[in-house]
């Protein structure tokens, strides 16, 4: 995870993350780890 997250600090999210809604919730079903490692 330390280097997903000094990868992300030094080049940016470079994948989309992809998000559904369902019964008015929004959740990740593809980039889970770079979207905490970003909020980091």
């Amino acid at each position: 995870m330390s280097t997903l997250l000094a990868d992300i600090k030094e080049n940016g999210i470079k994948e989309v993350i992809k998000v559904i809604e369902h019964n008015e919730q929004k959740l990740i079903v593809n980039g889970y780890h770079r979207f905490y490692a970003a909020r980091s």
